[in-house]
């Protein structure tokens, strides 16, 4: 779990207070991409006081998240909905002169995490669906090698899975790193050989299909 400073908070006041968004992510290396957080608009969200400070969560998931963290709730300072932090800014934790809005998106739930989603429009279809709605760019930092390009303005000319752990190495260095723990890695598997998936397209392929069970292929 990592956390965005929040620069600009619209719909409530913390008597200047400095607060944090805390995100929950098993891919670090899409971080150098994100151009936004994401909220669900109907749900509740408190900024909580902890002995890492003031910290944004969803209100359903604030003690499953606080307790993943190791970390105590010491009172709620503010609880608004999330419609209320609508274009509220944070800066980016690894890009100096990028600011990024918080928006809102029906993709996030409070199933678990923390219930404010790292969007990076050119990393998935839920981001890239959303990142559209509030005209987000769309600047894919990783090249056909999977390493990054100009985009990515950190670690360019590195592959994104050398650069993962100087990513989480950074956020800790400043403090933008609350909890860690391993999680599985997504493999493909040939025989023996084991080989970390990365995926990415450049082309859309589209398959129709007739009425007696033909079909055929555009692009």
């Amino acid at each position: 779990m990592w956390v965005f400073d929040l620069v600009d908070i619209k719909g409530v006041d913390l008597n200047g207070a400095p607060a944090q968004a805390v995100i929950w992510t098993t891919t670090p290396w899409t971080l150098p991409a994100n151009q936004a957080i994401s909220l669900n608009a109907t749900e509740a969200y408190q900024f909580v006081n902890t002995s890492k400070g003031v910290l944004l969560l969803a209100s359903a998931l604030v003690e499953d998240a606080l307790k993943e963290m190791g970390l105590t709730n010491l009172g709620v300072i503010a609880s608004v909905q999330g419609q209320d932090l609508e274009y509220s800014l944070a800066q980016h934790p690894l890009v100096a002169d990028r600011q990024v809005p918080l928006i809102l998106g029906d993709h996030v739930t409070t199933d678990s995490g923390t219930g404010l989603v790292h969007t990076a429009p050119a990393h998935g279809v839920d981001d890239y669906v959303v990142g559209t709605k509030y005209s987000l760019p769309v600047e894919n930092p990783v090249g056909d090698t999977g390493v990054y390009n100009d985009n990515a303005k950190v670690f360019v000319g590195e592959h994104i899975y050398k650069a993962q752990p100087k990513i989480i190495d950074t956020l800790k260095a400043s403090g933008h790193l609350l909890h860690q723990k391993p999680s599985p890695t997504v493999t493909h598997i040939a025989g023996d050989i084991k080989h970390p998936l990365f995926f990415s397209c450049y082309a859309a392929v589209v398959y129709q299909y007739g009425k007696n069970g033909t079909a055929s292929k555009s692009s």
